[in-house]
This record gives C-alpha cells, structure tokens and sequence, in this order.
C-alpha cells in the first residue's frame, strides 16, 4: 500500500507499508508397516517406532513500511534535493509442532492414537525488529559539478544494548570536465571527460539470539533446562564496511572511431565480521567476529571501441580487474 501527498510544487511525502502474513498446517503420517523413518534416516516413524504422526502449525508475519520526505528546489543555475525518512522493518516467526510413536490403531491418523509416553512438543519463535532514519542531500550545479551526501542509522533488536545503534554516511561528487565553459568543445579528440570521487561506508546487523546463550530442555537429570549446544556473545557488534573510489571516464571521438576509458581505484575494508561458531572453554560453540578484512588496492579498466560505416556498426569491450586482499 503507497500513499503519495504533494502539499507543496517542491514537497512530496510517500508512505508505505506492507505485510507478509501467512500460515500454514501441516501432517505426516507414517504407518506401522511403512517403509519410512528406519533407525538410520529420518524422518522417525514407519516400522521402526511403529506407526508415528506428526503435526505442525506455522504463522509468519513481516510487516515493514517507510515514509520519505522529498524537498526539490532550484536557486538558479544550482538544482537541490533533500530526502528525509524512516523505516521499520518488523519479523515474527513461530512454529507449534506435536509428535508421537506407537500407534494402537494402524490405520488411525490422530495424535490421540499414539502412545502417551512418546508424545512431545515443541515451539519455536524467531523475532526481529530494524529501525532507521536516513538522509539524502543533493546538490547539483548546472550538471557540471554534482555533490551527494547521504546518511542513515540504524537500531536493531539482534544486537546488545550498547551496540544496538550504528550510523554509516557516504559522499559523492563528480565533475564533468568537458561541459566548463572554456573546455567545451576545445579538448582536441577528447569528446567527453568526467571525474568522480566517493566513499562510503555499510553496516549490517546480526541473526537473532546470538547475544544471550539459550537453554534448551532436558529429557535427563530430572528434566530442567540446560545451555544449549551454542552461545551467545554479549559482545557481538554490527558488520562494518568502507570503501572509497576514484575514477575518471572518457570519450574519444576522430574520424569514425569511438572509445570510452574508465579507471577505478577501490579500498574495500570490513570490520567485525561474523564468522563460523568457535568452540569457547571446551564447553559450547558460541558466535565469534573474525579480524578485519582490507583490500589495499583494487583497480577496473574497461575500455569501449566502436567502428560505424553507413549503417554497419562493430562494438568491441576489453576490460582489466586487479584485486589485493590483507587481513
């Protein structure tokens, strides 16, 4: 659902939201005889458990929506752009299963028909919420020096207290050499020429009950809970990333002959990212954040070749990528 409202020529406001909602029941019968469910593979049931039924209710639910601020106005030879919004982003998953062996009446597709003693449930709820506000600033100065700044924070629910709110911005600015007043059109076989610039940075949240170790029921020492087989990390701290770029591109037109010319230089760096569980004081697994990742040098060359004659046209693309990785 979208909801656009202009109350001014130079102010638009958007608003969205949107739901995911589902739910879905589902059955599995296996019969005493069946072939299903040996000691060896799942799923338990058939001949081995003597008969088995298995039921399960599933509800998902994914709400989010956003509502963006857009101002536009112009001051002469300078056009501008600002956006301000937020959004929030809200997931709740829960799943109800019930299971028994040892049917008394093979042929009778109830739980009621299984053996008490092996009866069992079991609930499971994954919930999660991300909220952010961002910005977006544009300047733009007759299409010949154009500035982008933007910036967004996020909060979300899966990440401890003091490291639930992250903030990365970036910036832009690109400059069309071959539209300045004195350059145009006097570059000699240079028909187009324009350089950029940016950096930018990223964030990423965590998977839900990572933070908090879980306990688990148990079937020995009398029952009771106990930790699970994975811990948590009270620690954990959202996925960073930056990078930045330099480029220029550029058109040569003579005679009949065309190129264009890109060169990029990129320094990709991640900070805290999530690795594979590592085992903690021998007794569980927990979620653990690796070292940072750089890459010091990266550059892309592409390169453009077009031949016309009448209405014949020949394109050709080469193009040239070097990577450098540190950790």
């Amino acid at each position: 659902m979208q909801l656009n409202y202009n109350p001014t020529p130079w102010l638009n406001v958007i608003g969205r939201f949107g739901a995911d909602i589902y739910a879905t029941q589902s059955n599995l019968f296996l019969h005493p005889e069946s072939w299903q469910g040996d000691s060896t593979a799942p799923p338990l049931g058939g001949y081995t458990a003597r008969g088995s039924v298995e039921n399960a209710n599933e509800n998902s639910q994914l709400l989010n929506g956003n509502l963006l601020a857009t101002v536009k106005k112009d001051f002469g030879k300078l056009r501008t752009s600002l956006l301000l919004g937020t959004t929030v982003d809200d997931r709740n998953y829960k799943v109800l299963t019930a299971y028994g062996e040892r049917l008394y009446l093979p042929e009778y597709n109830s739980l009621n028909n299984s053996d008490p003693t092996t009866q069992r449930t079991k609930f499971t709820q994954r919930q999660q919420r991300l909220f952010s506000v961002l910005g977006n600033l544009s300047l733009n100065y007759d299409d010949l020096l154009i500035l982008t700044l933007t910036g967004r924070n996020d909060w979300s629910s899966t990440l401890p207290v003091a490291n639930r709110s992250f903030f990365y911005p970036s910036a832009a600015l690109a400059f069309n050499v071959s539209d300045l007043g004195s350059l145009k059109g006097n570059l000699g076989p240079v028909d187009y020429l324009k350089l950029r610039a940016s950096y930018g940075q990223t964030g990423r949240d965590a998977q839900p009950y990572l933070v908090q170790s879980s306990l688990t029921p148990q079937t020995t020492t009398g029952g009771g809970f106990a930790y699970g087989f994975f811990g948590g990390n009270p620690g954990l701290k959202p996925e960073r990333g930056e990078s930045y770029e330099l480029g220029t591109e550029a058109e040569f037109l003579r005679w009949a002959h065309r190129a264009g010319f890109c060169l990029l230089q990129q320094n990709p760096f991640a900070a805290n990212r999530n690795a594979v569980p590592e085992l903690r004081h021998g007794l569980y697994f927990r979620p653990a954040q690796r070292g940072d990742v750089q890459q010091p040098g990266r550059g892309t060359a592409t390169a453009r070749t077009t031949l016309e004659n009448g209405g014949f046209r020949l394109g050709r693309d080469a193009q040239f990528h070097h990577t450098q990785n540190e950790r």
